[in-house]
């Protein structure tokens, strides 16, 4: 294998491919040997035991722990070998991890069709009336600078001075909290 090839300019040329499981052999799934003729399987190659990254190979290969994609439209005919592997451009989620001890990958079942409702018919959710006691504190510091023998003394006077002064809310740091929130019942 001379070439190298991205993975993503693959699925540029030949369309996202899907992941194949094979539960008989090649030759007596129809689908896939029709594949395998029209040059649309690509052979990934995984050693669980390897630290080495993932590669493709164009063509059926068969192969213990080997993960096929069938593309869409024809791959390109000369040998090549296929880097950045990437599932997510696939029509479908990744195989299992290399880790596991089987490369058994089920396919998801088809999603039924939601039913689709109009946004005219679509119910507003009510508005509830709810009840939140909120707690507003203004904390302004001040320095009083008193006389006195000791310390419990400066307190009790400067407490005293503090009673008849103005307290200036505009010079306040103001701190707003939610105590608790009720919801009233109709």
């Amino acid at each position: 294998m001379g070439k190298t090839i991205r993975f993503g300019d693959l699925v540029r040329n030949s369309g996202r491919p899907h992941v194949v499981t094979l539960w008989v052999d090649p030759k007596k799934d129809p689908s896939f040997s029709k594949a395998i003729a029209e040059n649309r399987v690509l052979t990934v190659h995984a050693d669980p035991a390897s630290h080495k990254k993932e590669y493709g190979s164009i063509g059926f290969q068969p192969e213990q722990g080997a993960i096929y994609l069938v593309f869409p439209r024809p791959l390109p005919k000369d040998e090549a070998r296929i880097v950045g592997i990437n599932y997510e451009l696939t029509d479908e989620p990744p195989p299992p991890p290399k880790d596991l001890v089987s490369q058994i990958h089920v396919k998801p079942k088809k999603k039924e069709k939601a039913e689709i409702i109009s946004p005219k018919k679509t119910p507003k959710p009510e508005l509830k009336t709810f009840d939140v006691v909120i707690r507003r504190t203004a904390v302004l510091e001040e320095i009083e600078r008193v006389k006195a023998f000791n310390e419990e003394a400066a307190r009790k006077a400067a407490l005293a001075m503090m009673k008849g002064k103005r307290f200036d809310v505009d010079r306040a740091t103001m701190s707003l909290e939610i105590c608790s929130v009720d919801i009233l019942l109709a």
